[in-house]
């Protein structure tokens, strides 16, 4: 799904800016696939959340990280990051894989445009199902101009070659018939999907649905019993270390809470 994303905001001789600590599938990704098809990805800090601004340029279509980082528990500060994508006018992607698919956190209502996800961990929850998933938050300007004037997401607010010419933003945005914003997922679902096959055969889809009826179920189960396994392990007197956001002691505490 994240690649489905990436690949519907850029096109070769753009750039996207992740969060240097990522899943490791994820980063062999961006550092090595894309590259392949044009795209150039720099890493920042994601703990000094002021290391992104010096790393975004007039060629950066998104920036990227996760709810939390793996594997070190690290968690973004979203609205400051957010503040500073709007400033760019450029959107925040975010991976919520770990904040449980939205049963432990909601990064649309932090400041993120949009969110992808493995379907496979927490929503199928049986490790029976392959799958991913895309929410747009449909709040993004996707008409906005670069310097040179010209639209900075020409696959979303330019002539679609390979769509009979729709624009997308004139015909899903706002000012569309639909008076929606959501020129970003129709292209998704139009365009790249078709073009990628990336698409959920019908019995994976029905073992999905069939996880959502125990997602807030699991997710509470889990998150009580790794907050207490966290906290037995931190007293115990042969752990030297550990790391878990519920811990008083971990950097991301405060933001956890």
């Amino acid at each position: 799904s994240q690649m489905l994303a990436f690949l519907t905001l850029c096109e070769a001789g753009d750039n996207i800016v992740a969060a240097g600590e990522l899943y490791g599938g994820t980063h062999a990704q961006l550092k090595n696939l894309l590259p392949s098809l044009g795209i150039d990805v720099q890493f920042f800090d994601v703990a000094k959340p002021y290391t992104l601004e010096s790393c975004i340029n007039d060629k950066t279509r998104a920036v990227f990280l996760e709810t939390l980082a793996n594997p070190s528990y690290t968690i973004p500060d979203f609205e400051r990051i957010a503040r500073i994508t709007m400033r760019h006018e450029v959107p925040l992607v975010v991976d919520n894989t770990f904040g449980m698919c939205g049963y432990a956190c909601r990064p649309l209502k932090y400041g993120a445009n949009i969110v992808v996800a493995s379907c496979t961990k927490w929503i199928g929850g049986h490790g029976n199902t392959i799958g991913g998933i895309i929410v747009d938050g449909c709040n993004f300007n996707w008409g906005v101009k670069g310097a040179d004037g010209k639209p900075k997401y020409p696959k979303l607010a330019a002539p679609c070659t390979s769509y009979h010419g729709i624009n997308f933003w004139e015909e899903f945005g706002p000012s569309g018939p639909l008076k929606a914003n959501m020129a970003f997922i129709f292209h998704a679902r139009l365009s790249g999907m078709r073009d990628m096959g990336a698409c959920q055969n019908p019995f994976g889809s029905f073992m999905l649905i069939t996880g959502l009826e125990t997602l807030s179920l699991r997710c509470r189960a889990q998150s009580e019993n790794a907050n207490r396994l966290a906290a037995k392990l931190a007293a115990h007197e042969k752990v030297s270390w550990v790391s878990h956001p519920s811990l008083i002691g971990h950097p991301s505490h405060k933001l956890a809470k």
